[in-house]
């Protein structure tokens, strides 16, 4: 911006041409310095069940799961391609739901994550154990951080039946509003967490689809301003049932079902707003 000013000047040095062009490139430098600063948090559906957390910088940025193989192509990847990201620097497995973890190697191409994570809890999940066992992988318990995010579950000694009953829970403070990314927990998730945590009070709840749905006691808890549901838009019986979104909407100020709209993505900067 400042060599095209330079070169403008250069040729219109008087007049209000110049003046209308010098107004024009402060006004892309401070929305440039506007964007910089901002947090996107995108949430995707349409079997893809991804979350995207871009941070001021690079470093930080967060990549959690990558759903399955038409989720991504259809959805994940051409994303990444509108938004010129190609590279994420950290990428969570929240847990071993094929769901969750089948498109892994297309994801890694894509994105090249230097560090993986995961929950330290062994699953049952033959796809999700052979991606451990072929890169190493920082274990996630309550009480570790990633970033600006504090893990709420799963607590090292748990022992699942099954993988939803393991994932990984983050919650962070985004600029003064309060985001929590529950994953898929499920039922029994979801009870160990309203007894070990005191407050789950948040302004953002992002949800996967646990197969027991999201229990009317835990959304009482948290008593979201914004329900993001992520989860399968085929096939059809995968689809998150009309009746418990309508059950949801006693306890959230709104809801958006990412698994049909394909994508969500919510901005924070001084406030938070959905800008898609």
């Amino acid at each position: 911006y400042v060599v095209l000013l330079a070169i403008v000047l250069r040729w219109f040095r008087r007049g209000w041409f110049s003046l209308a062009i010098s107004g024009v490139v402060c006004v892309l430098i401070l929305l440039r310095v506007q964007d910089s600063r901002c947090i996107e948090i995108t949430a995707f559906g349409h079997n893809a069940n991804a979350v995207l957390i871009d941070m001021p910088g690079t470093q930080d940025d967060l990549l959690i799961d990558c759903g399955r193989f038409e989720g991504f192509w259809s959805c994940v990847d051409p994303y990444l391609d509108r938004n010129g990201i190609d590279r994420v620097p950290s990428m969570l497995l929240s847990h071993g739901d094929i769901d969750h973890v089948e498109a892994f190697r297309e994801m890694v191409d894509r994105t090249r994550p230097s560090t993986i994570l995961a929950s330290a809890i062994p699953q049952r999940s033959e796809a999700y154990r052979a991606i451990l066992d072929s890169i190493p992988a920082e274990r996630l318990v309550t009480g570790k951080r990633v970033g600006e995010w504090s893990v709420l579950h799963p607590p090292a000694s748990l022992k699942p039946v099954r993988a939803d009953e393991a994932a990984v829970v983050l919650r962070a403070n985004l600029r003064g509003t309060r985001v929590l990314l529950l994953s898929d927990l499920d039922e029994i998730g979801q009870r160990m967490l309203l007894n070990s945590t005191d407050d789950l009070s948040s302004d953002i709840l992002v949800s996967g689809t646990p197969e027991s749905g999201l229990l009317a006691e835990f959304l009482a808890a948290v008593d979201p301003e914004l329900l993001i549901l992520q989860g399968n838009a085929r096939p059809v019986d995968e689809r998150i049932p009309h009746e418990a979104v309508r059950r949801y909407q006693a306890h959230a100020g709104r809801i958006i079902n990412a698994s049909m709209v394909g994508s969500v993505r919510v901005r924070f900067y001084k406030k938070w707003q959905v800008v898609r």
